[in-house]
């Protein structure tokens, strides 16, 4: 989650990035990245609906201050 300083304002404004984009800087396999943000408080999901013919997705885009607060805890564990 965005840190409690930051504003709802500031964090709808800020860098948002696609789960590729965060496995390529860091150097992890898509799914891993996925499966890090797919429940993180903060990250923005979008699930188009589903038709018999077409299957759901689900759009995920994560703001930078989510991205550095989920990075700062993986380093320390």
């Amino acid at each position: 989650m965005a840190d409690s300083s930051m504003k709802t304002g500031e964090v709808a404004f800020e860098r948002h990035y696609t789960i590729a984009e965060l496995a390529e800087l860091w150097h992890l396999e898509y799914k891993k990245v996925q499966r890090m943000f797919l429940n993180e408080p903060g990250v923005l999901k979008e699930v188009s609906d589903g038709t018999l013919k077409k299957r759901r997705y689900t759009t995920i885009r994560v703001p930078e201050s989510v991205a550095v607060n989920v990075h700062r805890k993986k380093r320390a564990a």
